[in-house]
């Protein structure tokens, strides 16, 4: 698959300042016109960020929670910067804004990158402090209420860097929810932080992110702008499985994330001896939580959500894996709205009458098939699969027998379709799977069902040429 990508950055070249009228505008047309296909933008934090508020040596903070566009009486340097940087996030939001009120631009996928917001915190002083974020702002409260767009929290550590940096998406890609706590930034009454995210990422911490003497030059935040490699890796892999994935279009719902009750179960993990009242440690990235009663949104959360029950797919947590100390999502190969990834008392689908047959006739084959081998040739077989000698598949046989038997169970059901004269004799039979996906109510079934209909484009020594498989 062949990328385009076209990057806007003042530091590549000054002819792409972005806070110009005109190049803004020339943005906002190439993307009406449907010139792009996904849009990743990630304003300046400067001077947005909570570091000038936590000591005393500079830089000022140039803005605040009660003055999110900068303090009313900066002087003409200190304005200025505010207004770049007012410039660049208006821009952003209004790229949001454009494609969510504008049907045609649908397909259009969009990821916004900011620092998360931590909600009041403490200067050296232990004075409270309360930083602006532009999570605060109306369109984004009202953005992160408006279907398909959602916020994702995450720690930057989780990409092998030492800090953890809190940061926050919002977007339409469904597969990002995979990073991290999903949903807006919840606080108390005292704007303490309560989630989504963690009081700490799970190392238990991470050096400070602001200066503790005078005597320091530089700053420590230099450089933490630049993005984690394998954090660049997971949104981008993130973005082309949504393009090669019609079932996770942007406007078709959402997908799999973490529950509010798996969100407050990992919360509670690695919070250590938490004071009662205490908020975000100035800014070391170490968020301290007051009690949860009494914890609200800034602002209404928009039209109530339908229930887990109501949205398509799967939404519930997956299975977990755990490989060289990493917890991961389990995939086993049939998209995330497979049922496969659910413990076994969570796949409502596969409660059904037809899928009770499906396991059974699963279980007889292979048992029969197994039974009839013999001790001997079973001890054979096993060694010889773990030894790793095998260089052909030993279940050709059992398969065999096992597709015929499945396919009777089905076409009892009504659910599936004989093979065309046009289907190509492949490994992959998107037919069966397509069948299989519905008698199980696997939402995947309708991108299936979309690809035997339309087919699918394949560059090979072929050619490129649109075919379905064989059943």
């Amino acid at each position: 698959m062949a990328l385009e990508v076209e990057e806007w950055d003042i530091t590549r070249q000054s002819s792409q300042d972005l806070s110009q009228p005109t190049l803004q505008e020339e943005l906002l047309r190439n993307i009406r016109q449907g010139n792009f296909n996904a849009v990743f933008v990630s304003p300046p934090c400067n001077t947005w960020s909570r570091a000038p508020h936590s000591n005393e040596w500079g830089p000022r903070p140039i803005r605040n929670r009660q003055w999110p566009w900068g303090f009313p009486w900066l002087s003409n340097r200190h304005r200025e910067l505010a207004d770049l940087g007012n410039a660049l996030v208006q821009l952003c939001f209004k790229i949001f804004e454009l494609v969510a009120n504008d049907s045609s631009l649908a397909h259009v996928l969009l990821v916004f990158e900011h620092p998360e917001d931590l909600g009041m915190g403490y200067n050296q002083r232990h004075q409270p402090v309360y930083p602006a974020s532009v999570w605060q702002l109306e369109v984004s409260q009202r953005l992160h209420a408006t279907p398909p767009f959602f916020g994702v929290a995450f720690f930057q550590c989780q990409f092998q860097v030492d800090r953890s940096k809190p940061t926050r998406l919002l977007t339409n890609v469904s597969q990002l929810r995979q990073l991290g706590y999903v949903g807006p930034p919840i606080f108390n009454q005292e704007d303490v932080y309560q989630g989504p995210l963690p009081s700490q990422c799970s190392h238990g911490g991470h050096p400070p992110l602001i200066k503790t003497s005078p005597d320091e030059t530089g700053f420590r935040t230099t450089g933490t702008g630049v993005y984690p490699h394998l954090m660049e890796v997971a949104i981008a892999e993130a973005m082309v499985a949504a393009f090669l994935t019609p079932s996770s279009h942007p406007s078709e719902g959402l997908h799999n994330s973490k529950t509010e009750s798996e969100r407050q179960v990992d919360g509670n993990q690695g919070m250590g001896d938490v004071k009662t009242g205490s908020s975000v440690n100035k800014d070391s990235n170490e968020i301290h939580r007051a009690p949860a009663q009494g914890s609200l949104k800034r602002k209404e959360a928009g039209p109530a959500q339908p229930k887990l029950s109501q949205k398509r797919g799967n939404v519930r947590s997956p299975l977990k894996a755990v490989y060289k100390g990493k917890v991961r999502s389990l995939n086993d190969g049939l998209g995330l709205c497979s049922m496969g990834r659910l413990a076994p008392a969570a796949r409502k689908g596969c409660k059904e009458e037809v899928a009770v047959e499906l396991r059974k006739v699963v279980d007889r084959v292979f048992s029969e098939w197994w039974e009839a081998m013999g001790k001997k040739a079973q001890l054979k077989l096993l060694s010889t699969l773990l030894c790793g000698k095998c260089k052909t598949s030993p279940f050709d046989e059992v398969t065999g027998k096992m597709e015929a038997e499945l396919l009777k169970v089905l076409n009892r059901f009504g659910f599936h379709r004989a093979r065309c004269p046009q289907d190509r004799n492949t490994p992959v039979k998107v037919r069966l799977l397509q069948s299989l996906a519905a008698a199980l109510g696997d939402a995947d079934h309708e991108y299936l069902e979309e690809l035997i209909n339309i087919g699918s484009s394949v560059g090979s020594e072929w050619g490129n040429t649109s075919y379905t498989s064989s059943v």
